[in-house]
């Protein structure tokens, strides 16, 4: 379970900071400009924050399991479908709403966590998380630039 957790942790950063690299590049196609791609990242900020507590009740509901899957596959693909965006309204709203279904990894993975652990092992198994959390930040970036660099679009990486 931790091993998943773990993988699911690195997905997501990998897929939130994706879009960080090729900022200038999409501003310069979509003609948003360094304010407009501010607002772009803003709207997944906003997404998220608003997202935390009803992403919880959804784990509480279905189960964390369940619910993370859930969390993933609509995170996945809505970061697919942000690379199909044509303008500041559709890149907005499709990364305001990745961001609604990201909101749901930590509740999800900190309640299986503590239905599943042993007490005397939650705080390691958090802390994994947190460790991963780190490793998809860093990886994000070079594997974002690595792409770019070989020839494919911002929205290839994305998709």
């Amino acid at each position: 379970l931790l091993g998943f957790l773990c993988l699911a942790t690195v997905i997501a950063y990998v897929q939130r900071v994706a879009l960080t690299v090729p900022t200038k590049v999409i501003e310069g196609e979509l003609g948003l400009g360094p304010g407009g791609m501010g607002v772009v990242m803003a709207a997944w900020y906003w997404g998220y924050a608003v997202m935390q507590l009803p992403s919880g009740w959804v784990a509480d509901r279905l189960g964390s399991k369940p619910a993370l899957i859930l969390f993933a596959v609509a995170w996945s693909v809505l970061t697919g479908l942000a690379g199909l965006a044509t303008g500041f309204t559709g890149l907005a709203i499709l990364w305001c709403l990745m961001g609604c279904a990201q909101a749901g990894i930590f509740p999800c993975s900190t309640k299986a966590v503590g239905a599943t652990f042993p007490q005397n092992r939650q705080a390691f198994a958090s802390g994994m998380l947190v460790c991963f959390m780190a490793l998809g930040g860093s990886l994000s970036p070079v594997l974002a630039a690595r792409l770019l660099g070989a020839d494919f679009t911002w929205r290839e990486v994305l998709g």
